[in-house]
């Protein structure tokens, strides 16, 4: 997630304008859907309490980075590293060699898995056998 703050006094920012763009494939309907959704159930719960501010809000930031922020992390550094072409070059090298890294490559493209999904000791390995 860019470092954009999705609230103020009487506030929630959702989709694209809270910097919610998949930063590996520019995709953002997904995650605006989402964060749409999220707003809704802080903007319910600042309705019954009659508490718009920032403070009340907050809780809205809070589980919108802590269910978003960590694929956008991985997200990003993902599109970093792929934009060398050595790196590049060598993850189509390996997908073209093995079905399961290059299903799980286009998965987190695609999003239907998390970026954090190359994470894992599995994907890592496959990356590495050469």
């Amino acid at each position: 997630m860019k470092s954009v703050i999705p609230v103020a006094d009487n506030i929630l920012v959702v989709g694209e304008a809270a910097g919610l763009v998949n930063p590996l494939n520019g995709e953002g309907i997904g995650t605006a859907m989402f964060s749409g959704e999220l707003a809704a159930q802080h903007a319910k719960v600042a309705l019954e309490k009659g508490d718009f501010s920032c403070t009340q809000l907050r809780h809205y930031a809070q589980e919108l980075q802590r269910q978003i922020g960590r694929n956008h992390l991985v997200a990003t550094i993902l599109r970093r590293l792929l934009g060398y072409a050595g790196i590049m070059n060598y993850a189509i090298w390996q997908a073209k060699r093995n079905n399961d890294f290059a299903q799980t490559l286009f998965e987190v493209i695609l999003e239907v898995k998390p970026a954090a999904a190359v994470l894992t000791p599995k994907f890592i390995a496959k990356f590495l056998a050469g």
